[in-house]
Order: C-alpha cells, then sequence, then structure tokens
C-alpha cells in the first residue's frame, strides 16, 4: 500500500468532517426540522479494541418522510479503494467515471456517519448534478454553504439526516468527498 494516498485521503475525509461539523452549526436548531436537537447527538467513533459484531447488510431505506435509515446500523470500519461493507450505496452511490479512494462508517448508538472520498475524469459540474439528483429524488432539500477556497460545498437535508458534498475541480477532473449523518428510525 502505498503511503501518499493514505494520508491524502485521511487529510480528505477530516476536511468533510470539518465541514459537515461547519454546516451544521451554520444551519442550527432554528433551521432544521423541529424533531432534530443537536444536544443528545454524539459524533464519538466507538473504540477499535471493542467487540466485533457479525457483519450486517447495508442500510436499508424507510418510507415516508423520516430518517434515510432505519436499524440494525451496520458496524463501523473503513476501506481503501473500495466500499466499506455496509456503506449505504443506496443514498451515497457512486458518480460515473469516478474512482473510490476511500470509505467509512462511523456508527454509535442511532446515529451513523458515511463518509466516500473519491475523484472523477468529469468535470465538477457534472459530479454536482449527478448527486443533486440522486439526493433530491431522496427527498433531499439542497442548499449551498461555505467552502474551503478553490471547492464548492452543498449540504442536502431530510428531517434528522443531512449530508454535505464537496467538490474542487483539478486538471484532470473532479475530487470530492461525501459525507452523510444519518439518525435511525
Amino acid at each position: 500500500m502505498r503511503r501518499r494516498p493514505v494520508v491524502i485521503t485521511i487529510i480528505a475525509l477530516t476536511v468533510a468532517a470539518a465541514i459537515t461539523v461547519i454546516a451544521v452549526a451554520i444551519i442550527g436548531p432554528g433551521d432544521r426540522d423541529a424533531s432534530t436537537s443537536t444536544s443528545d447527538r454524539s459524533s464519538e467513533v466507538p473504540e477499535s479494541g471493542e467487540a466485533s459484531t457479525p457483519p450486517l447488510p447495508p442500510l436499508p431505506l424507510p418510507n415516508g418522510d423520516g430518517s434515510l435509515v432505519v436499524a440494525p446500523l451496520p458496524k463501523s470500519g473503513s476501506a481503501v479503494g473500495e466500499f466499506v461493507e455496509g456503506f449505504p450505496q443506496e443514498i451515497i452511490p457512486l458518480a460515473p467515471d469516478s474512482e473510490i479512494e476511500s470509505t467509512s462508517l462511523a456508527v454509535e448508538g442511532d446515529r451513523v456517519q458515511a463518509g466516500l472520498s473519491a475523484s472523477s475524469t468529469n468535470a465538477a459540474e457534472a459530479v454536482i448534478e449527478h448527486y443533486r439528483a440522486a439526493f433530491t429524488a431522496l427527498g433531499l432539500t439542497e442548499r449551498e454553504t461555505d467552502a474551503v477556497a478553490g471547492s464548492t460545498a452543498l449540504v442536502f437535508t431530510r428531517g434528522p439526516d443531512n449530508i454535505t458534498l464537496t467538490v474542487a475541480e483539478r486538471a484532470d477532473g473532479t475530487a470530492y468527498t461525501v459525507v452523510g449523518v444519518f439518525t435511525a428510525e
């Protein structure tokens, strides 16, 4: 395994997580669904030494306007170059002409954070349009949010769930991260 792509992936996921935290702070409880409370949520990742459980199937999708995921939730994990087991590909699909850099799942109680870091040979606008179509089809509402210079960030929300898409145009296409934070029903 090459060390440089892993370091870049870790940095990209850290930036994506920071953008998600900033987006949630910007949205604030006044702009979110009344059922959403930030005081009873934790973003801690379970310790890696905890007892392992058998793998669970991918996250099932509920009907209606509630959360996008239902229990049981998959176990926490990460993968380089592929989807981690249990990743919600039905909610966060890979954009066309893309290559996965890394994926991750962090599960605590009824909360799950799913992260995807990838690159595409397509232009940034094509990647944005792919996710805009996918997320609005799931009933998520879009709004632009602050982003690091040279990138574009969008937040998509539905009930207690939010997904942050960050894209940056590169000479050879687009680098992007998608971070979803979901509360299981």
